[in-house]
């Protein structure tokens, strides 16, 4: 479940404003709002809702069996605490996601990204909590294994975790 959460928040949250997705032709569509879920901040509970979606997407299958999904638009996300600490955002991109045919997983994009991860993929990839948000140039690939490979991580990174002060 917890892998699943980490694909569906990230095709979430790789966007761009989404006046330019209609602007690029035919085939985007609208992504359908993601369902509220429960992340971690260490053992800290924290809720993450998405009160506005205006995410746009397209898919492709590459010659060897590749699924890319382009995603551009915006989503907002709000995180709270049960202690009643809130972060919100408005992550924008845009971004490229890669389903790989051996079960990899890979998030390409620009701008803002908002990631949650499990805290050993989180230390793989050298970021200071579960739940972060990251500002420029962002390449990561996740692994069936449950292991990540950081490929470009961008310098300004915020600790939502540090934020919410848990």
């Amino acid at each position: 479940m917890k892998k699943t959460f980490l694909v569906v928040l990230a095709a979430s949250v790789v966007l761009l404003p989404a006046s330019t997705a209609w602007a690029r032709g035919d085939g985007w569509q609208p992504l359908p709002t993601p369902p509220s879920v429960d992340v971690f901040c260490g053992s800290t509970v924290v809720h993450l809702t998405f009160p506005v979606n205006k995410e746009y997407g397209i898919f492709t299958t590459e010659p060897d069996g590749t699924v890319v999904l382009k995603v551009t638009g915006s989503l907002f996300l709000t995180f709270t605490t049960d202690a009643g600490a809130s972060f919100s955002t408005n992550s924008s991109g845009p971004g490229e996601l890669f389903f790989y045919t051996n079960g990899d997983f890979e998030t390409i994009a620009q701008g803002l990204s908002t990631e949650a991860f499990s805290a050993e993929q989180a230390a793989d990839l050298g970021l200071p909590s579960e739940i972060t948000l990251l500002k420029g140039p962002l390449d990561f690939v996740l692994h069936p294994d449950g292991s990540a490979t950081p490929i470009r991580i961008p310098s300004v990174v915020t600790d939502i975790c540090a934020q919410l002060g848990v």
